[in-house]
């Protein structure tokens, strides 16, 4: 069997690995707090509140299911803090065009999206595939 300093060894090696283990968790819990999502040009997007709880507001709605937004888009929204539809919705057309301009995206019309995404956020998707039916690439046709 084991010698009891080899024993001892072992106990101690195992004490030391588990509050190592506690540090760097401790650590990554608190390096996650207070951290800054990326800025839109010189305006830096306030963090969210942190209430310790999650919330429905927490979870990313699927963005490209709006009219006019694809995969490229709905990432640069998602960057700027824009991850819901009630986010969206709250968020004037003009602020959108302008977020867009300064990454280099000219062509999207963002007109349309904070009315599809009231619709959206409030679960009233006959409407919100009505007024589909009535846009071309987020435009009104």
């Amino acid at each position: 069997m084991f010698s009891r300093n080899r024993t001892s060894a072992l106990t101690w090696a195992f004490v030391v690995a588990v509050l190592s283990l506690a540090l760097v968790y401790l650590l990554k819990l608190r390096l996650g707090k207070g951290t800054q999502p990326l800025a839109l040009g010189d305006r830096p997007i306030p963090a969210p509140r942190d209430t310790g709880e999650i919330t429905i507001a927490d979870t990313a709605d699927d963005l490209k299911r709006i009219e006019g937004i694809g995969p490229k888009i709905a990432a640069v929204l998602s960057a700027a803090g824009i991850r819901t539809y009630q986010r969206l919705a709250q968020t004037p057309a003009g602020e959108l065009k302008q977020l867009l301009r300064d990454r280099g995206l000219r062509l999207a019309d963002p007109a349309t999206w904070p009315e599809q995404a009231r619709l959206a956020a409030a679960g009233q998707w006959d409407e919100f595939e009505r007024l589909l039916q009535t846009l071309k690439a987020g435009r009104r046709a």
